[in-house]
């Protein structure tokens, strides 16, 4: 038979959710998966099964006892494009399911819950550029995130404290009659029910392998270049794992996968106050503590019996998001901020088109370390900020509500 060489980069990886009682149960045949836009090279998987020592005694120098194979595991590791859906949800149009995409569906499972699927609608009456009624309040929650385009054509996307009241203010007052656009949110639940299951592919026929029951065992990797592709990387943990058969890898398609380099604005405002406080950043370094999980072993494990490894908890790794921003050393505001123990919210828009943003939040976050740098040759600042949890929203605390960062797709 002839040798059969393959390359390395031709890869396939697709994911799909395991319920609780779907954990570590092949779902290939009846689930859809979605396709993983993985950044060409960065995929690496370890396909493990312990080897466990009888350790039996030997009459012979070199004899050595036959081994028994152990408990199953698998990790795979990659970094991929956090890019928008490029789903508007305008006036009477739903936001996407979270599992719509890979992006959105990992990060559900990995975050631990969503507020998706909802309408957008119209602003009813306005009041000012921080108060207004919408035609209809359904589909944009507290905590959740509300868009607008104002005159000039520019969209501005702000986290909610309640359908009629933002965190930030807008740069502007909207009209009546504005389309008002909503959002799929992902954020941080104290306990996540949900595990991922995830196809990996090569160009030999013969390479194919499903990955089982996963949870991040490493919080995951957000890089944010300024004009440039924001990325993020994860790292998995997967209880167990079957080879599948034999079959042509599978040419991937990957749905509302939008892409835009790194534009919009950056908003530090000093939480529960609502004047528009756009900064000028040169850089914002985002160091995520959390998520991050911790098996749980159990002597029935998975159901296939090939692991020990029963579910995943969430561990508590404080704080949850730390956000280094360097900026112009304009006056000492941010030394006194420090001082003073503030709490801010920081909201940086990705985008800058409805169905084409992204709105990351960390709600409340205190000044920690303020420090005089050189940024190419500028007199610049660093400014260091830590999460904590949400205090600023309407209502009786939920995880949606008090959760310490946030994803918004808009």
């Amino acid at each position: 038979m002839a040798q059969t060489i393959e390359l390395q980069a031709l890869q396939r990886v697709a994911v799909t959710e395991e319920s609780a009682l779907q954990y570590a149960t092949d779902l290939t045949g009846s689930a859809t998966f979605r396709d993983v836009p993985f950044q060409e090279g960065t995929a690496a998987v370890a396909l493990n099964e312990e080897i466990l020592e009888t350790q039996e005694a030997q009459q012979f120098i070199d004899a050595y006892p036959r081994t028994v194979r152990g408990p199953r595991s698998a990790e795979l590791s990659f970094s991929m494009v956090l890019a928008p859906t490029g789903s508007p949800a305008g006036d009477g149009v739903a936001s996407p399911t979270f599992d719509s995409n890979a992006a959105m569906l990992m990060l559900k499972a990995f975050f631990g819950a969503t507020d998706d699927a909802n309408a957008g609608t119209t602003f009813q009456a306005v009041t000012d550029a921080a108060n207004w009624t919408l035609t209809s309040a359904a589909g944009f929650p507290n905590a959740g995130a509300l868009g607008w385009v104002d005159s000039a054509g520019a969209y501005h996307m702000r986290e909610l404290v309640t359908s009629s009241a933002p965190k930030v203010a807008l740069p502007s007052t909207p009209l009546v009659s504005d389309v008002a656009y909503a959002s799929t949110s992902i954020y941080l639940a104290s306990n996540p029910p949900t595990t991922i299951q995830m196809i990996v592919e090569g160009a030999n026929s013969e390479d194919r392998w499903v990955l089982m029951g996963g949870q991040v065992t490493a919080a995951p990797t957000l890089t944010i270049p300024i004009g440039d592709l924001p990325t993020i990387s994860f790292t998995i943990t997967f209880a167990d794992w079957e080879k599948l058969g034999a079959a042509a890898i599978t040419p991937a398609t990957y749905d509302l996968f939008r892409p835009v380099y790194t534009q919009g604005h950056f908003v530090a405002q000093v939480g529960g106050t609502t004047t528009f406080q756009e900064l000028d950043i040169a850089s914002a370094a985002y160091t995520l503590n959390s998520p991050v999980f911790q098996a749980v072993t159990s002597p029935r494990g998975t159901p296939s019996g090939r692991s020990t490894v029963r579910c995943f908890r969430r561990i508590r790794a404080v704080p949850a998001a730390a956000v280094a921003i360097s900026l112009p050393y304009e006056d000492d505001r941010w030394f006194t901020e420090r001082d003073d123990r503030e709490y801010y919210h920081l909201g940086y828009q990705i985008g800058n088109a409805p169905g084409e943003t992204i709105l990351i939040t960390v709600p409340k976050a205190q000044v920690v370390n303020v420090q005089r740098v050189d940024e190419t040759g500028l007199a610049y600042q660093s400014v260091e900020f830590r999460s904590t949890i949400d205090s600023f929203v309407t209502g009786t605390q939920t995880d949606q509500r008090r959760s310490a960062m946030r994803f918004h797709f808009g």
